[in-house]
């Protein structure tokens, strides 16, 4: 629009010029609105959800992945084990074609697959396998081209190694392993777990803490899995598996080695029935079972943030400790709180089906 204006006594022609403010203001309150919704979901935890399936639990460990794949983003087949000299075995009933069928299964929903290979030799623990893989160059050369091999040959996004009950002069040379197999492992485009035991301290509880460097380890290996249960265990007096406040403080040693962003939280769905002192593992599912057979009343013990439970059977007092979505979604918060790149699921098979809820609510 033209208007006539008066500039030094004489007439001219100016151009009436729209002022932009209103738009500016109009365009950065939406942009704040944008933001408001947008910014906390993009700086919300979003941690990697891995879930373990292991081979004595097949079928109902992969009914669970098939019915809440959508909250998982990589599945670690437990099914891999050491032969005595260092080779990989299958501990999967059915051979080959039972396997292919099984990590189909497993990866069907487009999770990644990350298996773990463990020091185990026809399912029982053989922490000696390692350490004489460790104490010879030329066994450990061989065992690392068999893991990249069967990484590479299957496909598989990466390997978790869960070597446990590892002797404390094993450390260096197992720190050696790791970081040998994670350098040929990234030479081929795949990732590298480990699995470690928790601890409060370098030295731990035992020799097999020690022979885990974390801050080492963690310089190394892509993700270290904090095996974050086992407080009490099959062979101890009864008592909680994973106390929150000790998981809390397991995370906070790790994180004084380990950035963050390479931390993964385990943590237990499962429980005890102790009678004595010796446990049997035991499911939410098979607990829920128990309740229902045995009229048994849960309780809730505030000092562990755990769920337990007391009943008679056959003239025996059995007490159980167990994990369900309430202990759960305690300890996927301190994941949370710490800013952890992920919590791994030990393990699927009849858990608590609100687990799924507290995945859902806290952690997508």
């Amino acid at each position: 629009m033209w208007e006539t204006g008066r500039h030094r006594g004489r007439h001219v022609q100016r151009q009436r010029t729209t002022r932009p403010w209103p738009l500016v203001l109009g365009l950065v309150l939406v942009l704040v609105a944008v933001g408001a919704i947008w910014l906390p979901r993009a700086l919300a935890w979003r941690p990697t959800v891995i879930a373990a399936v292991p081979y004595w639990d097949l079928e109902r460990g992969l009914v669970s992945v098939a019915q809440h794949g959508s909250f998982l983003d990589e599945v670690t087949p437990w099914w891999y084990g050491l032969a005595p000299d260092g080779s990989i075995v299958s501990d999967l009933p059915g051979g080959a074609d039972a396997e292919n069928t099984a990590l189909i299964r497993a990866g069907g929903g487009g999770m990644r697959l990350v298996p773990t290979v463990a020091s185990t030799n026809k399912g029982v623990w053989a922490p000696h396998v390692v350490h004489d893989i460790l104490q010879d160059t030329q066994r450990m050369n061989a065992h690392t081209d068999a893991l990249v091999s069967l990484a590479v040959s299957h496909g598989f996004a990466g390997l978790q190694i869960d070597y446990e009950d590892l002797e404390a002069g094993d450390r260096d040379l197992f720190t050696s392993f790791v970081t040998i197999l994670a350098a040929r492992m990234h030479e081929r485009d795949k990732v590298l777990y480990v699995t470690v035991h928790p601890k409060t301290t370098d030295a731990g509880y035992d020799a097999r803490n020690m022979a885990q460097d974390y801050a080492a380890l963690g310089r190394t290996a892509d993700r270290l899995v904090i095996m974050a249960y086992d407080w009490h265990w099959q062979a101890s007096e009864p008592g909680p598996i994973a106390p929150a406040s000790w998981v809390e403080e397991v995370v906070r040693y790790t994180l004084s080695q380990v950035p963050a962003d390479r931390v993964v939280l385990g943590l237990g769905l499962y429980g005890y029935d102790w009678v004595g002192a010796r446990g049997e593992p035991v499911v939410w599912r098979q607990v829920e079972d128990l309740v229902a057979r045995t009229g048994a009343t849960p309780a809730w013990d505030e000092a562990s943030a755990s769920p337990h439970l007391e009943y008679t059977l056959d003239g025996a007092v059995h007490e159980v400790w167990y994990e369900d979505a309430r202990s759960f979604d305690i300890k996927l918060a301190l994941a949370e709180k710490y800013g952890l790149a992920g919590v791994e699921l030990w393990r699927l098979g009849d858990e608590d089906p609100g687990t799924w809820t507290v995945i859902r609510d806290r952690a997508t």
